[in-house]
């Protein structure tokens, strides 16, 4: 992640934090009734106070999720009833283009497991415009991680150019995300971009894509889903097939072991595609330790 990356995400947490220090301040925007937001508002008179309509003011300010903070900050600005008839206008439009975005965004996972970034594209671009106008940062975070993806599909000559750009899109999603398993799977699909970056020595970024995965299955804990773990698994037992290290027999070691760990949930009746490419790399790792087993035993015997 890079300076200005990591700068906007601390400005962002730290005016979170101060609004996160009132959890009632987000209860707002869940109430449905006029008369809810007035009984809150005398019971905690403090949403009133300057220190909170800074810290909304400034989280209004950040793109990708200001929108609904913006319009509390101006509601909290005129608790009247007029204002609270415009602040649920607003919050049931974006709660129903969330609903739309995240029904595109599995149309466009569809399509990029078809092969179709190309066709996808257009569609991504034009929903991340939607959802960071309305202040949808979840949505618009899985969005920039399908773009990201896309990026990897791409045709151009300059391929380098294109990882450096979906490295980028994973970056922004990573600021976006909430969710540890989409943390993690944003640090997989990291790795294995620096790892196809021709520009880059591609054994060492193989190497470096491999301690990032490494890292992030450390990382995981009892709320990844196994579908997450068995996906980060399978990446991490491709790269090690791939990387040749001084250590080989080791990664194929663990390769083999990965792989085996990711079937236990990968099955041909769950999702037939992402078992074979798990098996595929069973395959290669078994194949390759048989055959380095098969070069010892050739070996001349030293008198």
């Amino acid at each position: 992640m890079g300076k200005a990356a990591r700068i906007k995400r601390e400005r962002k947490a730290a005016s979170l934090r101060k609004v996160a220090d009132m959890p009632v301040v987000f209860g707002l925007l869940e109430l449905r009734e006029f008369g809810d937001f007035e009984r809150v508002i005398v019971e905690h008179p403090e949403l009133l106070n300057q220190a909170t309509q800074e810290a909304l003011a400034s989280l209004g300010d950040a793109p990708e999720f200001g929108a609904p903070f913006r319009s509390l900050a101006e509601l909290l600005a005129d608790p009247s009833s007029e204002s609270w008839i415009l602040f649920r206008r607003l919050a049931d439009e974006r709660e129903s283009l969330a609903v739309d975005i995240d029904r595109g965004a599995d149309e466009i996972n569809e399509m990029l497991l078809r092969g179709e970034a190309s066709s996808a594209l257009p569609r991504i671009d034009a929903a991340i415009t939607a959802g960071t106008e309305a202040g949808l940062g979840l949505s618009v975070g899985a969005l920039r991680s399908l773009r990201g993806r896309a990026l990897t599909q791409g045709t151009s000559t300059d391929r380098s150019q294109l990882m450096k750009a979906a490295i980028a899109e994973f970056e922004t999603a990573l600021l976006l995300t909430s969710e540890p398993a989409q943390a993690a799977e944003l640090q997989m699909l990291i790795g294995l971009a620096e790892a196809q970056d021709p520009e880059g020595d591609t054994h060492e970024s193989v190497g470096a894509a491999i301690a990032r995965m490494r890292r992030t299955l450390d990382a995981v804990d009892a709320t990844t889903s196994p579908g997450t773990v068995a996906l980060i698994q399978t990446n991490l037992a491709s790269a090690l097939l791939r990387h040749g290290g001084p250590d080989h027999l080791s990664e194929l070691e663990e390769a083999r072991s990965l792989s085996e760990d990711a079937l236990r949930y990968r099955s041909p009746e769950l999702n037939p595609r992402d078992w074979a490419f798990t098996q595929l790399n069973f395959g290669a790792a078994v194949e390759q330790l048989a055959a380095a087993a098969r070069a010892d035993l050739e070996q001349p015997i030293q008198s």
